[in-house]
């Protein structure tokens, strides 16, 4: 379920040998996304850190479709893709496409909430998880079912 938009342009920096976006651009994308999302729903990240938790990445991957080329504007979109129950455990995707509809790019990032203090994998404060728990969810929405010994999706 989309739950976040945002435009953005390909800028002199973001441009690699081959005169289009890099690969490591799509990943700072994606992540300038899910924080301008935070701050959109009131948790910015220095309102998280100071209630004692940050994010962190496990692992990201993007995968391309069409070039885009420096100057050109492209449409991002974040998505909930899973969670776990308490929200410790989370899969967003960010989605590119340009102005035709047509998609570039899409950026998966699964990750954690830590509590900094423990610096253990940690639920989210509960005003924060009161807010995203209520964010609509998709037929696509999975659970993530977390396992002593691995993290795994069920629907």
């Amino acid at each position: 379920m989309e739950i976040f938009r945002k435009s953005i342009e390909a800028r002199w920096s973001d441009i690699d040998l081959n005169r289009h976006v890099s690969n490591s651009a799509y990943g700072a994308f994606a992540t300038h996304l899910r924080s301008s999302w935070l701050d959109s729903i009131g948790f910015p990240l220095t309102k998280l850190i100071s209630l004692g938790y940050t994010a962190m990445s496990l692992k990201e991957e993007t995968e391309y479709f069409r070039q885009v080329y420096l100057g050109e504007s492209i449409e991002a979109v974040v998505s909930v893709n899973a969670a776990s129950i308490d929200w410790s455990r989370w899969q967003f995707i960010t989605k590119f496409y340009r102005q035709n509809k047509k998609i570039v790019a899409a950026h998966v990032v699964n990750g954690v909430w830590v509590n900094i203090a423990t610096q253990k994998i940690s639920s989210p404060p509960p005003e924060f998880l009161q807010t995203v728990d209520a964010i609509a969810k998709d037929a696509t929405f999975e659970r993530i079912i977390v396992d002593s010994r691995r993290q795994h999706r069920t629907t």
